[in-house]
């Protein structure tokens, strides 16, 4: 069946900046979601225990 199946992206020459801006966003979000999760557990403070529980 003609169509059938994944579709594959083919670039010919070079790839739209619109790819290559996808892909830099993706990198630099991970990377910053990832630096925020290390510098929120090393260097701010941790709460204390709720004593109402």
């Amino acid at each position: 069946m003609p169509g059938g199946g994944r579709h594959r992206f083919e670039f010919v020459g070079k790839e739209p900046p619109v790819f290559r801006v996808f892909v830099t966003l993706l990198f630099v979000n991970t990377f910053v979601l990832l630096s925020l999760d290390f510098g929120a557990e090393h260097f701010l403070p941790k709460a204390p225990p709720c004593q109402h529980l």
